[in-house]
């Protein structure tokens, strides 16, 4: 599935400020995968895991509010922030 296809209906055109928020909505969802792993990681080969596990409730709440921007405008990328639950 191309980029622009994607992005349809995110804003009007695809403009600047919906691909930004895609962008981040995708980083906010990676980071809040990666500090839900973090458990099973041994932070002792891979410490900065442990660093990004203290920013959890951040990444969790900014998801949240992806999940709502998403689900007002009732678009389906929606899905990419229920998924990193």
């Amino acid at each position: 599935m191309s980029q622009r296809k994607i992005l349809e209906g995110v804003g009007e055109n695809c403009n600047r400020t919906g691909r930004l928020l895609f962008f981040i909505n995708i980083l906010v969802a990676i980071m809040l995968l990666i500090t839900q792993a973090s458990s099973s990681i041994n932070l002792v080969v891979f410490w900065p895991v442990g660093i990004l596990a203290n920013l959890y409730p951040i990444f969790l709440l900014i998801n949240i509010c992806f999940l709502i921007y998403w689900g007002l405008r009732r678009h389906r990328l929606i899905v990419l922030s229920g998924l990193s639950f």
